[in-house]
């Protein structure tokens, strides 16, 4: 629907997914916007919440990988040209 209504190229859309694709794993694996579900499953045992299940993701992927695959999109290499979009975009590792 997005590609149609904005116009967009069939590369547009490829680029897309693809920088997408990586986004959205990190967000949830990642950083302030981390699921609270994965977060319990990262601390040490003293300090979970009992009783919450397990992060149905996250523990498939290897973080660095994800990242640099994220950072090696078409679309990441623009981020410099729009200020506004850089710290929200911007993977740990930088």
């Amino acid at each position: 629907a997005y590609v149609a209504g904005f116009g967009l190229s069939s590369r547009d859309q490829t680029n897309m997914i693809e920088y997408f694709s990586h986004w959205e794993i990190l967000r949830q694996c990642c950083g302030k916007q981390m699921s609270t579900k994965w977060r319990n499953d990262l601390w040490p045992e003293k300090f979970k919440v009992r009783n919450m299940p397990h992060h149905p993701t996250c523990p498939k992927y290897d973080m660095d990988v994800v990242e640099r695959a994220f950072m090696d999109t078409e679309l990441y290499s623009l981020i410099d040209r729009y200020p506004n979009m850089q710290r929200m975009n911007r993977p740990s590792i930088v």
